[in-house]
């Protein structure tokens, strides 16, 4: 627990400040990164990238452990269970295996210091979601350099621009939810949601599929379920029904939706590229892309070992295939249903009840990992280098009130 010093009550303030800043920095490195190389900031390999994680990293476990004595051995037995698995995992695997595709220093920053941040730190949630939204807005001065279409040949921008990016629009749909309304500052935290809703354009208009697909499911989220005060977190039983009998006539008439919106964006000059690539794949009869063969590629190997799995990362070396794109599947693929006990089932069961039980700020702050963690790690990249992931897992299993409450 955190230390209760006459002289830690003094400086604990600044220290949550600090620590806010330095948690959100953490959340936008990629997106920065993609800022910073748009300035022309880019060294050798993903140097200014690394150079960025260490020095945050850094300063927030020094922080962390000298202001709040928090480490990660007094998080739970969860926290422990989970990066005690993890290390093994990758161990054995070397020495049994073959050498996973992951380097370990990715391993130990994506994976490892995501996972145990949450155990470290104590943030206002508040400042953390508007420094999110605040920091890529730089971004602004150089767009045609930022959104440089992935090749000759396309409109798009890469899968890992798009996640990117997706998480400072939806800190900012968070934000105008929630804290908007009571804000003080409402006309410059204006000027940033217009710049991250420029954002979201290029997104929509050049992005790819999944980003908007975690987008859709936010709003929907947080239309049917609302948080109230002394009567916590309620389902609109009506909003339900609606949605489900909206998204039954959407299913059946796909197509015809889809050019509905495709027309809708003509109409005001915005071409999705989203949306085109939605309608051919629905007009081919694969709307996954491709991936239906990756994902019979990873159920097969999930079958092959069901209990251990397949070792770290030995996806590509095993099926040439990049990665599952699901990390529900890649969980299991890598680590078997060992793994999925030692932390899906944890995770789900952790944040089912912590969404029961939940105040106002720890169900927006569940929410925005929810969608900029979770759900988005359902559609794209390796499971191990994915901070978001291993942030909302972390913060779900952890027993640090991570949240400061003034």
């Amino acid at each position: 627990m955190i230390r209760k010093s006459h002289n830690l009550k003094r400086k604990r303030p600044f220290c949550v400040i600090f620590m806010s800043l330095l948690f959100a920095y953490f959340i936008d490195i990629k997106c920065m990164n993609c800022i910073f190389s748009a300035f022309g900031f880019v060294f050798e390999g993903n140097s200014i990238l690394a150079l960025q994680y260490f020095i945050v990293i850094g300063l927030i476990f020094a922080i962390g452990f000298r202001y709040n004595n928090q480490v990660v051995f007094s998080a739970g037995f969860n926290v422990i269970a989970v990066l005690i698995y993890c290390i093994l995992l990758y161990i054995i695997t070397i020495a049994v295996v073959g050498k996973p595709t992951v380097s370990f220093s990715y391993f130990l920053v994506f994976t490892l210091a995501a996972f145990c941040i949450p155990s470290s730190v104590c943030i206002d949630l508040k400042l953390v979601i508007k420094a999110i939204m605040i920091f890529p807005i730089i971004g602004i001065l150089n767009l045609q350099e930022l959104f440089i279409p992935e090749n000759e040949y396309s409109n798009t921008i890469s899968m890992g621009e798009s996640y990117a990016f997706l998480v400072p629009v939806i800190a900012n749909i968070i934000y105008l939810k929630f804290y908007f309304k009571n804000d003080a500052y409402k006309v410059p935290m204006l000027v940033v949601s217009v710049v991250n809703i420029i954002y979201l354009l290029y997104l929509v208009t050049m992005g790819s599929r999944g980003p908007l697909i975690c987008i859709i499911g936010l709003f929907v989220f947080i239309t049917l379920l609302s948080y109230k005060p002394l009567y916590g977190i309620s389902i609109h039983k009506k909003r339900c029904l609606i949605c489900i009998v909206g998204f039954a006539i959407i299913f059946l008439f796909i197509d015809k939706f889809l050019l509905f919106l495709l027309n809708v964006f003509n109409s005001i000059g915005i071409e999705s590229y989203a949306i085109q690539k939605f309608i051919s794949l629905s007009q081919s009869g694969d709307i996954t892309n491709g991936r239906n063969i990756i994902y019979n590629q990873s159920w097969d190997g999930i079958f092959n070992s069901p209990f251990i799995g397949n070792g770290f990362d030995q996806f590509f070396n095993n099926t040439g295939s990049v990665y599952p794109h699901n990390s529900v599947l890649q969980v299991l693929y890598d680590g078997g249903l060992l793994f999925s006990l030692i932390l899906l089932l944890p995770v789900i069961v952790f944040v089912i009840k912590k969404y029961k039980v939940a105040t106002r700020n720890s169900y927006i702050l569940l929410t925005f990992f929810l969608f900029a963690g979770f759900v988005s790690s359902m559609f794209s990249d390796n499971l191990w280098m994915q901070p978001m992931f291993w942030l909302f897992s972390g913060i779900v299993l952890t027993k640090n009130q991570l949240i400061y409450e003034k």
